[in-house]
């Protein structure tokens, strides 16, 4: 299936400003460039790989993360049991070489594989490994920052580490260089960590909770050169509207993440009733104080642009809306918006001032009576903030939408992959995008015509 694979010499990488890489884009739509193959699986597994996190089912080949460095062209890949770093103007794939060429490559192994309890919980469950939920670049050249959860290659279930509280295990962040695979300094969050979001100004992170876990509804604030959590940003219990008292009652995890300057960063979380969701924008030099502003985006606005502009029945848009947990945000390069990704294949854009909705977006052959069974999608900016990318259907399509105007379909990228795109990043400052399935494809713009 995965057997073409095209020459990346034949295209050109266009080092420019963010408009010039995006007006090449739009103008010319990209165009795959290469596959990169993912790390080979453990020799033990014999089964489905499932996970301790009810929200990830993805299987075990499945790209977890798609992480560009700052300086636009190191691109870290990670799959549950593996990372691997490529420069992507000179991966060096050729139709005889599908191995893609990284940079570094390895194989991961958590630092708690080596402790005692977990030598003695092996005894009894060898079929169970710690893998990669979520990955994260940092500043430094070849490290990142990983987030790691429990998996199974037994195919009975997922591992039994709820403990008798009906919480998810916490497990330390770890701070690793690539270069000598070594890992530099953990992090114990707490809390289960569901994502990492990391500063583009500084070594600051930030870790959100699971929401079956130790420290339900928690956003911690860290720093990379310290192993000691810096603050701990909101917890659920706290936040209005949240006022139930048990783990089991908590309707989604916190999301988080930095502003495209490192000065601010939002923290989004769903009420207590469902009947909308906070968030929160804090002054990162200022978090102590509490959030500068707090907006409330209702249900109710999303159903009824879901029923207005969708096409959707009120009892589909109904059901949509409710069930359509919050699963990532991204600010805007200008900070002006906040792209949110849901379940059911729904992206939103809310206005970064006031907090009112903006756009929503769902595919337009979807017919309601499949919008329940239409997986999260995956969405994130184009660096000149004028389009969308939106990934996460069944297809292996990733659709560009317009963000500025009313939202239309601009182009679709297919071709790359059979299954699902479970990530989507695009370098900030090179016209590379990068989409992760099973495999990972780069696309890239073609030259303009001269």
């Amino acid at each position: 299936i995965y057997t073409t694979i095209y020459k990346l010499n034949n295209l050109q990488f266009t080092q420019s400003n963010h408009h010039d890489i995006m007006t090449d884009i739009i103008n010319s739509p990209p165009q795959l460039a290469a596959i990169l193959r993912p790390i080979d699986p453990p020799s033990t597994s014999t089964s489905t790989f499932s996970s301790t996190n009810n929200d990830d089912d993805e299987d075990e080949f499945t790209c977890t993360s798609l992480s560009f460095h700052s300086n636009g062209k190191h691109l870290f890949v990670s799959h549950r049991h593996g990372i691997r770093l490529y420069d992507v103007t000179k991966p060096d794939v050729s139709p005889g070489d599908d191995d893609g060429g990284p940079i570094q490559s390895i194989r991961y192994r958590s630092v708690l594989e080596d402790s005692s309890s977990e030598k003695q919980y092996r005894k009894s469950s060898a079929s169970d490994v710690i893998g990669i939920r979520d990955m994260k670049a940092t500043h430094a050249n070849y490290c990142c920052l990983v987030a790691p959860a429990v998996y199974s290659y037994s195919g009975v279930g997922p591992r039994n580490n709820k403990e008798g509280d009906g919480k998810e295990k916490s497990l330390p962040v770890e701070y690793i260089s690539l270069y000598d695979n070594k890992v530099l300094r953990t992090f114990d969050a707490g809390h289960a960590v569901r994502s990492i979001g990391t500063s583009p100004l500084d070594d600051s992170f930030l870790t959100s909770a699971c929401r079956n876990s130790d420290g339900d509804g928690t956003v911690k604030l860290w720093d990379v050169k310290s192993p000691a959590c810096c603050a701990k940003i909101v917890n659920y219990k706290n936040v209005d509207g949240g006022s139930s008292s048990s783990s089991s009652s908590l309707p989604s995890s916190p999301i988080a993440c930095f502003d495209g300057t490192g000065l601010v960063y939002g923290v989004a979380m769903q009420s207590g009733d469902g009947s909308c969701h906070n968030v929160h924008l804090y002054d990162a030099r200022k978090y102590s104080v509490g959030p500068f502003a707090e907006f409330k985006l209702m249900r109710s606005s999303v159903r009824e642009s879901l029923s207005s502009k969708n096409g959707f029945s009120s009892e589909s848009a109904e059901m949509m809306s409710l069930t359509a947990t919050w699963n990532n945000m991204q600010f805007s390069a200008d900070g002006k918006d906040i792209l949110i990704s849901c379940d059911h294949g729904i992206a939103l854009t809310m206005d970064g001032y006031t907090g009112l909705l903006k756009h929503v977006y769902v595919r337009e052959d979807v017919l309601p009576s499949e919008a329940e069974n239409i997986p999260a999608a995956v969405a994130c900016y184009t660096p000149d903030d004028k389009s969308i990318l939106i990934g996460g259907s069944n297809d292996g399509v990733v659709r560009c939408y317009d963000s500025q105007g009313e939202g239309t379909l601009q182009f679709e990228l297919s071709g790359g992959h059979v299954g699902r795109v479970s990530r989507i990043a695009c370098s900030p400052r090179i016209s590379v995008i990068a989409t992760g399935s099973i495999y990972t494809g780069l696309w890239i713009s073609p030259p303009p015509p001269v």
